[in-house]
Formats: structure tokens, sequence, C-alpha cells
């Protein structure tokens, strides 16, 4: 009778641990264990707890208490405060020169270095007219690429708007080489066209990449048919040009990275049946029979983002899936890790780069809940989770 009670035991904490239910972590004893083999035999999962940190970057941290937002420079040595006029928050982002971009529902705002006074950020539409309405922009769901970037020599930040079709909303790609002091919408959906006349049409953007050193950008956008479009952008003498390097379902993307030579990209509910990431050399993107899988998903639920922080590397799911990541060590083959986030059950939305003092961020998804993206409340504290379970070095590089 024991055994069978043991035996019911272990799989019922199997089920939980698959489909992202409630479970206990298991606890091991990690002391006398590298790193490398702790990797291989850990079948327990991480415990995450709720952050009032919302963003960090560097030596920045912001944090949202009560009805203020908190702003270090120092990694949480000293704070100023400002109260929060913006409300709900969908992006931050730091310059180099500390000033930041803060970006509400429907405005964008920046502050500088004295965190003194948040400013309104100029917003120009695609059209060139200044853009002052309530619909929502501004999202930036997926993440996981360099803090920095620069075009033509300056530094600047390119983004795409990720969200769902309420209140007029419109997805865009913003640019800001001003450190969010003005915002331009530099390709449009249903307004912008390529060189050759063709209308870009599709129902959001998903994603962007900048190819440093060479002034161009990847975007890849969704969903059905062809409104999924690999599109490639050239900046000069002041212009976006846009090329379709793709379009159909072969061509549905999520996230998109650049080591050179290739270009990786991600399946979502790909138009061919199995889902992984994909490589391609950069100048034969628009090729199909020249892409290659470099990972292929066992379970084959889209895998959508990819993290590379310090020897570790994660892989993120869409909102189907709960409680669960793929992670690898030092390059070696990914294994499964399941997360549990101390309120309940949920899926992994996206992990922060990792400051100086190695704290990584994830934000608690909702499954495809893409109407409430925001940061607020829903920041967890990923580093004090992997290092609990034993990862002692994660997020220290």
């Amino acid at each position: 009778m024991v055994r069978i009670y043991l035996r019911l035991f272990s799989i019922l904490f199997l089920v939980g641990i698959f489909f992202g239910c409630e479970a206990d972590v298991l606890s091991y004893d990690y002391e006398d264990q590298s790193i490398d083999s702790l990797f291989y035999t850990f079948k327990g999962a991480i415990r995450i707890e709720k952050t009032d940190i919302i963003a960090t970057s560097g030596n920045n941290i912001l944090k949202i208490i009560g009805n203020d937002l908190a702003m270090s420079y120092d990694l949480g040595n000293t704070w100023k405060y400002l109260e929060n006029s913006i409300g709900i928050i969908s992006t931050v982002h730091w310059f180099k020169d500390q000033s930041c971009l803060i970006c509400g529902r429907t405005k964008a705002y920046w502050v500088d270095s004295s965190f003194s006074k948040i400013h309104q950020s100029t917003v120009f539409d695609f059209e060139g007219n200044v853009l002052d309405d309530n619909s929502p922009h501004f999202f930036r769901a997926l993440r996981g690429h360099n803090d920095y970037m620069t075009i033509a020599g300056k530094e600047v930040l390119i983004w795409p708007d990720y969200f769902g079709e309420v209140d007029g909303y419109v997805s865009r790609i913003w640019y800001t080489e001003d450190c969010g002091k003005t915002i331009r919408c530099i390709c449009k959906n249903n307004s912008t066209r390529t060189i050759d006349g063709q209308l870009i049409k599709c129902r959001h953007f998903h994603d962007c990449i900048v190819w440093e050193g060479h002034d161009e950008l990847f975007i890849t956008s969704g969903d059905v048919d062809n409104q999924c479009v690999l599109l490639k952008g050239h900046f000069s003498d002041g212009k976006w040009q846009y090329n379709i390097l793709g379009q159909g379902p072969l061509f549905k993307f999520g996230s998109i990275y650049i080591e050179e030579p290739n270009i990786y990209l991600f399946c979502d509910y790909t138009g061919y049946g199995q889902n992984g990431v994909l490589k391609v050399p950069i100048t034969d993107a628009s090729d199909f029979s020249k892409y290659e899988y470099v990972y292929t998903c066992s379970d084959n639920f889209p895998i959508v983002k990819s993290f590379k922080i310090g020897n570790y590397s994660f892989y993120t799911y869409d909102g189907l899936v709960n409680g669960r990541v793929l992670f690898s060590y030092d390059s070696k083959p990914y294994r499964r890790l399941t997360v549990m986030f101390e309120d309940g059950n949920s899926n992994v939305s996206f992990f922060s780069n990792p400051n100086n003092a190695g704290l990584v961020l994830v934000r608690k998804g909702s499954g495809y809940n893409i109407t409430d993206l925001k940061l607020n409340n829903c920041m967890y504290n990923f580093s004090d989770g992997m290092r609990a379970a034993g990862f002692s070095d994660f997020g220290l590089l």
C-alpha cells in the first residue's frame, strides 16, 4: 500500500510539472556539486518571488512603490522618487547617459539622470503628424536583445509595438535617436509601402533586430497567411526603405536575432508543422530552401524567444505553456526547467538582461491575453530562484 501511495504521488508530481500546476520544489544537496554536474542532475523546480522592481539595466533600477516611481542609478544604494503619473507602464529603456524612456499605455515619457521631472515625449506618426490619441501604443513584448543599438553612428532605440486589436490599436515600429525626447513611427501596419509599392499589411509586428554596422533592420510579423512577413529595412539619407524578404505561412516567426553571418528566427505556429529555431545566412534570408533547423522542439509547442545570460541560455514558450522554459548551461543540450510563481500558475513572458549585480527579472504572463501587457505587478526575481536551486553563478558575469 505504501508503494502504491508513493507511486501515485510521483505520478501526480510529474503531471503537475508537465502542465505547469502548483507543486513543491524538490530539495537537493547541492553543496558538493559543480554547476556543470547540477545541470545534468537537477530534476526539481525553482520558485520565484514577486518584486516591486519593474526594470533594471547596468547600475539602474526602477521600482513602483505604492503611488510612486523610485529610481536608483547605483544598484539600490540611493533612491529618487516621483509620483507615478504614468500609471500602467509597458516599456522601460535606459540610454548610455542614464536618461530613461518610460512608456505608458497611450503616451511615452522620458526622464534625465536627475530624475526630477517626468517629461512627455513628442510622438510622430508615420505620416509625420503628432500622435496624441488614446489608443494603445509602445508595448514591447519580445525581448532578449542587447540593450544598446546604433544606426548611422547614433545611439537609438527601435522596437515593435505588439498588442491586440482593441481601442483603435495599430501596430507600428518605433524609433528614437534622442533618448526618448521624440519618438517616430518608421513602419506602420496598413500604411507603409515597400520600395516596389507593396502595402505592408499584417495583424501586428512581432519583433525587430538591428544589424549593427549595416544600418539595416529585420522585422517579423503575423499571424496568418500573407500577414506573416519577414521585412528588411535600410536606413539612408535620413529615411527608411523596406523590402519583403518572405511572405506567407513559411515566414511566420516570433523572435529574431543575429549572430553573423547568420540570422536566427523562432518558429511561431508554423505553416510546415515543426516548431523550433531556424538559421539562415543573412544574405540568403529570402530563400527558404537555405533555412535549416538548429533546434527542434520535442513537444512541438512554439518557442518564441531566446535569452542568453552569461553561461546560461533559455528558450521560452508562447502563452500556451505554463510553468516551464527550456534552459542550457555552457552550450549543453537544452533541458526543461519548471518555474513556479509564488502566487499562482503562469507562463514566463520574458527575461530581462542581468544588471551589474546579476539581477535577472522575468515577467509573469497570462496566456494569450495580449490586451493587458504591462510591467506593473508582473515582475519576479529569477536570479534568487536559480541561486536557491544551486545555480550559484547565475546572472554573474
